[in-house]
């Protein structure tokens, strides 16, 4: 897996969900963005799916086992912001909702983000523990 290229994939979507939540479904503009995002969905799922699922279930496997390993586009949220440098953000309530056992009766969620592409954990809408990211040694 080229994990630069992996992380152009995430970041292409990340920007095109942006823009896509800056448009209302009366916008003419909102379907020509939201097929454009099923293409590079399908892309990224064509390129990527079978490395993005590996690394989640390791991530699974080490965070939260009892919980079902989903589609990577699941992890995506619906919505980035860029911070400082260049580095990508998601709201608190985005990502997929998981159950991890060290942080029980809290609120978790995976996130896949870009730039660094990275898997990150959060507790209760914080990030808490970056659980992959694409500058580790093995990639899986």
């Amino acid at each position: 897996m080229e994990i630069e290229k992996l992380n152009e994939a995430i970041t292409e979507i990340a920007e095109k969900r942006a823009a896509l939540t800056k448009l209302k479904k009366g916008d003419e503009r909102y379907d020509l963005v939201r097929n454009d995002l099923d293409h590079l969905e399908a892309e990224f799922k064509e390129n990527y799916y079978a490395d993005m699922n590996e690394i989640l279930y390791h991530v699974h496997d080490e965070f939260c086992p009892d919980n079902e390993v989903w589609s990577p586009i699941k992890y995506f949220a619906e919505e980035y912001t860029i911070g400082d440098g260049g580095k990508y953000t998601a709201a608190k309530d985005q990502g997929l909702k998981v159950q991890v056992d060290d942080f029980n009766g809290k609120e978790c969620r995976l996130v896949i983000l870009p730039s660094p592409a990275r898997i990150e954990l959060r507790v209760d809408g914080e990030p808490t523990i970056v659980a992959w990211h694409m500058d580790k040694e093995k990639t899986v």
